[in-house]
């Protein structure tokens, strides 16, 4: 046998074993007349609209990102022109936190710099901001934290001590 027969017969003999089979056993299944598996009295159900009352009176009690929850006093926390912390991000090079200012962009600052109202950050968390104003007031504002609001009853029973792992049970 040749070598170039050998290779041809290389590549032809997989595929006669394959025609020979399709051949031997039949096409497969047969497709049959198209059908419809749908129901023709079958409609999307209809739910009703959720109540939201709940939910806002939630939001409006607890304030979950930042905001000035319902009842607390506002004034002392914010003024007209005031420059409010709304996020935390991390950068290369440390955390960034945003800065709302009513009727500009959202302003990117870092721990030391100043503000363009004249305060300063003083710290940055992953929850929280920490920043002089203007007079020279320190404020903090904590994000993304959704206080519980119901009170937790102290216990008088110490926690339960977590027992160390074993080192005589692991690999030396």
């Amino acid at each position: 046998m040749s070598p170039a027969l050998r290779t041809a017969l290389r590549f032809a003999a997989p595929f006669a074993v394959g025609v020979l089979g399709y051949l031997l056993l039949g096409a497969g299944p047969r497709s049959g007349a198209a059908r419809d598996t749908v129901p023709v009295d079958w409609a999307l159900p209809v739910d009703a609209a959720p109540d939201l009352a709940a939910a806002a009176e939630l939001w409006r009690t607890r304030s979950p990102w930042g905001a000035v929850a319902a009842g607390a006093d506002a004034a002392s926390d914010q003024d007209d022109n005031a420059t409010l912390p709304v996020g935390v991000f991390a950068a290369r090079d440390g955390l960034v936190a945003l800065f709302a200012i009513p009727g500009a962009p959202l302003l990117r600052v870092r721990q030391g710099d100043r503000l363009p109202s004249g305060g300063q950050v003083t710290s940055i968390s992953p929850t929280g901001v920490g920043w002089t104003d203007a007079k020279g007031q320190t404020r903090q504002r904590q994000l993304f934290i959704d206080p519980d609001p119901r009170a937790t009853a102290p216990s008088d029973s110490p926690p339960p001590r977590r027992r160390r792992a074993s080192t005589s049970s692991q690999g030396q």
